[in-house]
């Protein structure tokens, strides 16, 4: 690749998913959409996500050469993202950024973290980051900052996790299991594609509305949701194709079987698409099963032509030094000459 059309594409990414980050937050606060975010705030979110892929960039460059330059770029980008997540209090672009530094180290060094250690994670996140919606109500009910609420030790007031009166979880994956609805055999899928690819205030939202599925949402009404809670990607895969859902995460576990083989390998197309999309493979199965396939297409449809242009150069120059180096080749000794 072109180091300094990466660095380039590195930088212009980390700044602009910082800028979009920052206008889609004022656009809702200023149309006051709360948390039901809708409209153009919804576009220029998806622009924002664009801001872990200029870090993922950042950081397989400095852990594969460990240049100065670069480890001041991972520091910076790393800093806006660290301001992102104490703004937004989503567990989700926390985890993207643990993912993309962990694993951009990971395959640059071939070495990981004892098996204890990673336990020990796993369970201090199981406890902890489930309670996240409790630190964003002391937020948004005006009690502080999220710093102060850390400090304050709002994450250990109180723990519902393994609580199955007080899990909303539980009580909607039971419900989705439970209920007599028809299955709508996909049309859930095609409704999450349109909701996050059209655009309603281009189109209007009456076409919008027009271009989606009616399915049976009956269920929903009898489940009362706490705030942050998800209806996992085993109740609504069930919920559309019945036991037959199964096959999504088969689908979604050989999608990242196939990256992760080449991605070892050190391709960098594959590294960064294995490092920005694995949060969506895991929110896939916690959250909600269409995930990874609203994610994929804008992440190939941008990040394919950016690495193939960062590519670009290098190939070029090797094929130019090779038809040089053709040229100026002595004849062949010996065999038939053609004349």
């Amino acid at each position: 690749y072109d180091l300094s059309r990466l660095r380039f594409v590195a930088i212009a990414l980390s700044v602009g998913g910082g800028f979009f980050g920052y206008i889609s937050a004022q656009t809702a606060q200023a149309q006051g959409l709360g948390d039901q975010w809708t409209g153009i705030a919804t576009f220029y979110y998806l622009l924002a996500s664009v801001q872990r892929w200029g870090l993922c960039l950042l950081a397989i460059l400095y852990f594969k050469d460990r240049r100065q330059v670069d480890g001041l770029l991972l520091f910076i980008a790393s800093v806006l993202m660290i301001i992102a997540v104490e703004q937004s209090i989503k567990r989700t672009i926390l985890f993207e950024f643990v993912i993309i530094i962990a694993g951009a180290w990971y395959f640059a060094t071939r070495k990981a973290p004892p098996r204890a250690a990673i336990a020990a994670f796993a369970l201090a996140a199981t406890l902890f980051v489930s309670q996240v919606g409790q630190l964003r109500n002391y937020v948004d009910e005006g009690r502080g900052t999220a710093l102060e609420g850390l400090a304050e030790g709002v994450l250990v007031e109180k723990f519902a996790y393994l609580d199955r009166e007080d899990s909303a979880e539980f009580r909607q994956f039971a419900s989705r299991f439970g209920s007599n609805q028809n299955h709508d055999f996909g049309a859930f899928y095609w409704n999450q594609a349109v909701h996050q690819y059209v655009p309603a205030f281009l189109i209007g939202r009456d076409l919008k509305d027009a271009l989606k599925i009616d399915v049976d949402t009956s269920f929903s009404d009898e489940v009362f949701f706490s705030r942050g809670a998800a209806e996992t990607g085993f109740g609504d895969s069930f919920s559309s194709l019945g036991y037959f859902g199964s096959f999504v995460f088969f689908l979604i576990g050989a999608f990242f079987g196939y990256v992760y083989r080449y991605a070892i390998r050190g391709n960098l197309l594959y590294q960064f698409l294995y490092l920005t999309l694995l949060v969506e493979g895991i929110t896939s199965v916690l959250v909600q099963s269409s995930g990874l396939l609203r994610a994929l297409p804008f992440a190939l449809a941008l990040s394919v032509p950016l690495l193939i242009w960062i590519s670009g150069t290098k190939r070029h120059a090797r094929r130019r030094e090779t038809r040089h180096i053709d040229r100026n080749l002595p004849p062949q000794q010996g065999g038939a000459v053609r004349g």
